[in-house]
Protein backbone atom coordinates (compact mmCIF):
# COMPACT_ATOMS: atom_id res chain seq x y z
CA UNK A 1 0.00 0.00 0.00
CA UNK A 2 1.40 3.18 -0.87
CA UNK A 3 -0.67 6.38 -0.37
CA UNK A 4 0.51 9.85 -1.29
CA UNK A 5 -0.17 12.22 0.94
CA UNK A 6 0.83 15.49 -1.05
CA UNK A 7 -2.07 14.36 -3.79
CA UNK A 8 -1.56 18.24 -4.97
CA UNK A 9 2.20 18.20 -5.31
CA UNK A 10 2.91 14.61 -6.51
CA UNK A 11 0.18 15.98 -9.09
CA UNK A 12 1.82 19.04 -9.97
CA UNK A 13 5.37 17.12 -9.96
CA UNK A 14 4.75 15.64 -13.33
CA UNK A 15 2.71 19.14 -14.56
CA UNK A 16 4.25 21.85 -16.06
CA UNK A 17 1.49 24.31 -16.27
CA UNK A 18 1.67 24.11 -12.00
CA UNK A 19 3.95 27.15 -11.09
CA UNK A 20 0.63 28.97 -9.98
CA UNK A 21 0.11 26.39 -7.05
CA UNK A 22 3.91 26.70 -5.82
CA UNK A 23 3.84 30.20 -6.10
CA UNK A 24 0.99 30.26 -3.37
CA UNK A 25 3.93 28.33 -1.02
CA UNK A 26 6.62 31.42 -1.50
CA UNK A 27 9.83 29.25 -0.20
CA UNK A 28 9.69 26.63 -2.75
CA UNK A 29 10.42 26.58 -6.60
CA UNK A 30 10.03 23.95 -9.01
CA UNK A 31 13.35 22.51 -10.06
CA UNK A 32 14.21 19.90 -12.67
CA UNK A 33 17.51 18.57 -11.19
CA UNK A 34 17.82 16.73 -9.13
CA UNK A 35 14.74 14.92 -8.81
CA UNK A 36 13.71 10.88 -8.00
CA UNK A 37 9.58 11.03 -9.78
CA UNK A 38 7.95 13.33 -12.22
CA UNK A 39 9.07 16.06 -13.92
CA UNK A 40 10.26 18.27 -11.29
CA UNK A 41 11.56 18.38 -7.29
CA UNK A 42 11.00 21.07 -5.03
CA UNK A 43 13.96 23.46 -3.81
CA UNK A 44 13.86 25.26 -0.67
CA UNK A 45 16.46 27.75 0.58
CA UNK A 46 16.60 31.26 2.62
CA UNK A 47 15.51 29.48 5.46
CA UNK A 48 16.07 32.58 7.91
CA UNK A 49 12.91 34.16 6.05
CA UNK A 50 11.29 30.69 5.08
CA UNK A 51 11.40 28.96 7.67
CA UNK A 52 8.62 27.01 6.98
CA UNK A 53 6.78 24.94 4.10
CA UNK A 54 3.56 24.10 4.86
CA UNK A 55 0.36 22.05 3.08
CA UNK A 56 -2.58 21.23 3.92
CA UNK A 57 -3.24 19.14 0.43
CA UNK A 58 -2.81 15.99 2.56
CA UNK A 59 -4.67 12.70 2.45
CA UNK A 60 -6.54 13.02 5.93
CA UNK A 61 -6.52 9.00 6.90
CA UNK A 62 -3.09 7.10 7.38
CA UNK A 63 -5.00 4.32 8.33
CA UNK A 64 -3.23 1.00 7.60
CA UNK A 65 0.50 3.29 6.68
CA UNK A 66 3.15 3.03 9.53
CA UNK A 67 6.29 4.84 7.41
CA UNK A 68 6.55 8.67 5.99
CA UNK A 69 8.83 8.92 3.48
CA UNK A 70 10.66 10.99 1.89
CA UNK A 71 13.95 12.04 -0.64
CA UNK A 72 15.62 14.70 0.21
CA UNK A 73 18.79 16.08 -1.66
CA UNK A 74 20.94 18.61 0.01
CA UNK A 75 23.68 20.94 -1.42
CA UNK A 76 25.96 20.88 1.62
CA UNK A 77 26.19 19.57 5.05
CA UNK A 78 25.11 22.55 7.00
CA UNK A 79 23.70 21.23 10.73
CA UNK A 80 20.71 22.56 10.06
CA UNK A 81 17.75 20.32 12.06
CA UNK A 82 14.50 20.80 9.45
CA UNK A 83 11.42 19.13 11.60
CA UNK A 84 8.55 17.62 9.93
CA UNK A 85 5.35 18.52 11.95
CA UNK A 86 2.82 16.63 11.23
CA UNK A 87 -1.19 18.26 12.44
CA UNK A 88 -4.06 16.22 13.73
CA UNK A 89 -5.36 18.69 15.94
CA UNK A 90 -7.85 17.82 18.59
CA UNK A 91 -10.52 20.48 19.09
CA UNK A 92 -10.88 19.88 22.33
CA UNK A 93 -7.34 21.67 23.28
CA UNK A 94 -6.23 25.13 22.98
CA UNK A 95 -3.24 24.59 20.95
CA UNK A 96 -2.46 22.89 17.39
CA UNK A 97 -1.54 19.36 18.41
CA UNK A 98 0.73 16.40 16.57
CA UNK A 99 3.48 14.59 15.71
CA UNK A 100 7.20 16.08 14.73
CA UNK A 101 10.29 14.38 13.85
CA UNK A 102 13.68 16.27 13.43
CA UNK A 103 16.28 15.40 10.37
CA UNK A 104 19.86 16.90 11.14
CA UNK A 105 21.14 18.49 7.53
CA UNK A 106 24.66 16.62 7.94
CA UNK A 107 24.93 15.21 4.74
CA UNK A 108 25.73 16.34 1.07
CA UNK A 109 23.93 14.82 -2.10
CA UNK A 110 20.99 12.67 -2.19
CA UNK A 111 18.94 10.33 0.75
CA UNK A 112 16.31 8.83 1.10
CA UNK A 113 14.34 9.06 4.41
CA UNK A 114 11.46 6.34 5.36
CA UNK A 115 10.73 6.86 9.18
CA UNK A 116 8.14 4.70 11.28
CA UNK A 117 5.77 6.77 12.06
CA UNK A 118 5.53 5.28 15.71
CA UNK A 119 9.06 7.24 15.94
CA UNK A 120 7.26 10.88 15.32
CA UNK A 121 6.64 12.77 18.80
CA UNK A 122 3.97 13.98 19.95
CA UNK A 123 3.15 17.29 20.96
CA UNK A 124 0.40 18.48 22.42
CA UNK A 125 -3.12 15.62 22.38
CA UNK A 126 -3.34 14.61 18.48
CA UNK A 127 -6.69 12.92 17.77
CA UNK A 128 -4.41 10.58 15.47
CA UNK A 129 -2.76 9.27 12.11
CA UNK A 130 -5.96 9.12 11.28
CA UNK A 131 -7.25 12.73 11.18
CA UNK A 132 -4.35 14.57 9.33
CA UNK A 133 -4.91 17.95 8.47
CA UNK A 134 -1.42 19.22 7.65
CA UNK A 135 2.11 18.77 6.94
CA UNK A 136 5.03 21.17 7.65
CA UNK A 137 8.64 21.26 7.61
CA UNK A 138 10.16 24.06 9.43
CA UNK A 139 13.73 24.91 10.71
CA UNK A 140 12.03 27.19 13.34
CA UNK A 141 11.37 25.53 16.79
CA UNK A 142 11.82 24.18 19.35
CA UNK A 143 15.08 26.84 19.54
CA UNK A 144 16.17 25.90 16.71
CA UNK A 145 17.41 28.69 13.92
CA UNK A 146 17.57 28.41 10.58
CA UNK A 147 20.80 28.56 8.48
CA UNK A 148 21.13 30.44 5.28
CA UNK A 149 23.35 28.29 3.54
CA UNK A 150 20.95 25.41 4.18
CA UNK A 151 19.43 23.97 0.29
CA UNK A 152 17.11 21.59 -0.06
CA UNK A 153 15.46 19.76 -3.08
CA UNK A 154 12.16 17.48 -1.57
CA UNK A 155 10.28 14.61 -3.75
CA UNK A 156 8.62 11.45 -3.80
CA UNK A 157 6.47 12.70 -0.41
CA UNK A 158 4.39 9.37 0.41
CA UNK A 159 3.05 7.24 3.68
CA UNK A 160 3.06 2.97 3.24
CA UNK A 161 3.12 0.06 5.09
CA UNK A 162 5.94 -2.12 6.04
CA UNK A 163 5.53 -5.36 7.64
CA UNK A 164 8.94 -4.40 9.49
CA UNK A 165 6.88 -1.84 11.70
CA UNK A 166 3.57 -2.40 13.22
CA UNK A 167 0.82 0.01 12.91
CA UNK A 168 0.49 3.26 14.74
CA UNK A 169 -2.30 3.18 17.07
CA UNK A 170 -4.48 6.21 16.42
Amino acid sequence: MRKQIYQRITAVIGADNSQAFFERLYAMELSENPKTQGSFSLRWDNHPYYSTLATEAVESDWTGANMFNIWMYSQEATGEEVNILIYSDNPETTWLDGYTYAIKIDWQGEKRFSIPLEDFKRFENPTGFNNVSAVHFTTKIFGNEPNPYTVLYLDDMSVTYSPEYPITPH
